[in-house]
């Protein structure tokens, strides 16, 4: 597509032009309509704007520096009706008329699974986020998140770690990474292969409003959507919600029900959504339609092969429940009564909390057994 054509369409009422591609198949297609047809969807204004640019091959005063941003942010842009634009992402209701892309377009179409929650998330639900991602994209998943802090990082993260493919969707422009904090980890998609995606023009701030629509970008990229850590208030659950509507599997990691920070989760549990504790348990109800099932059977067999770095063993459970008493516990003073790293003790705890025998409160981790 031309940049005169692309600046014409984001001079437009979005919602209008994607009525208006779902209906006639293509953007050129829009241009070529007659006036009284072109009132079905756009309003008079818009109307007039499509008539004068008919003959123009000029784009819009508005923005004639577009071409040139998106060129030095080595950026492309897919329109909706396009062949290359996302299926799943055209099947939503509300599906963006463009996308820019910086990175490998192409990732866009491979199986994605969207992993979010909260932005102040626990240093176990950091792991289990990770941990999650990196086994879902080495079968062969790509992993779609929003950038953010917390949950979002450790989903690409967890996707880089096992070279696998991540696209982050995000509520700015290309050229405004958003938190700041997450420019390395940007850079790192790029370099991996991976791709940013945005509806917003190039200089769009983050804006409050613009992240419940990149919310919904990310579960239609996506098959299923899974939510790790999220207060009863998370805008993970607009995100929970979004997916179903779109006819997307959610899946939630249960939480302690003293965990403030695990009520969103449990609640979405309670409402109808698949708990799952293992990557394994998605792909069982996923994987078949898009053969990844045996190599989520191999994943188990390999698993069970490997204990010493997948399992908690039996010793290692006693030992540290033995420690921990019957008062919660930090990890730092788990850290100096055992002597140990505070890798170890974490992995450790994860394991005994999806397992059931321990819990996270305000204070520190507390037995059950």
């Amino acid at each position: 597509m031309n940049f005169a054509l692309l600046s014409k369409m984001m001079a437009l009422s979005i919602q209008s032009l994607c009525s208006a591609i779902k209906a006639l198949g293509s953007i050129e297609l829009i241009f070529d309509a007659h006036r009284d047809d072109l009132g079905l969807w756009f309003s008079q204004k818009d109307t007039q704007l499509i008539q004068q640019w008919r003959q123009s091959t000029r784009p819009p005063k508005k923005y004639p520096e577009l071409e040139a941003i998106l060129l030095a942010e080595g950026a492309s842009q897919l329109v909706l009706g396009d062949g290359d634009y996302p299926s799943t992402l055209a099947e939503i209701p509300d599906p963006p008329a463009v996308l820019f892309i910086k990175g490998d377009a192409s990732k866009l179409s491979f199986p994605q699974i969207a992993i979010v929650g909260s932005r102040n998330c626990t240093v176990s639900g950091y792991r289990v986020a990770q941990d999650f991602a990196e086994e879902l994209a080495s079968m062969g998943f790509c992993i779609t998140s929003g950038l953010a802090l917390g949950i979002d990082s450790a989903a690409h993260r967890g996707a880089l770690r096992a070279k696998g493919k991540t696209c982050a969707v995000m509520g700015a422009g290309l050229d405004v990474i958003y938190p700041a904090r997450n420019k390395a980890l940007s850079r790192e998609i790029i370099d991996a292969g991976g791709a940013l995606v945005t509806e917003f023009l190039p200089g769009s701030p983050p804006n409050a409003w613009h992240f419940p629509l990149r919310n919904r970008i990310v579960t239609g990229l996506s098959l299923g959507v899974l939510v790790i850590e999220a207060s009863e208030r998370s805008g993970s659950l607009i995100s929970a919600r979004l997916a179903a509507e779109q006819g997307r599997e959610v899946f939630a990691v249960p939480g302690s029900p003293l965990s403030p920070v695990s009520a969103g989760c449990n609640h979405l549990i309670r409402e109808g959504a698949t708990l799952v504790t293992k990557p394994e348990h998605m792909v069982d109800q996923l994987g078949p339609m898009f053969g990844f099932h045996s190599q989520a059977q191999e994943l188990q067999a390999r698993n069970k092969q490997d204990t010493n770095t997948r399992e908690v063993q039996p010793t290692e459970v006693h030992w540290l429940i033995d420690q921990m008493g019957f008062e919660p516990v930090s990890v730092d003073e788990l850290c100096i009564l055992c002597e140990r790293h505070s890798s170890e003790i974490t992995a450790i705890l994860t394991e005994l909390e999806l397992d059931g025998k321990v819990v996270q409160t305000a204070f520190g981790y507390q037995r059950c057994i």
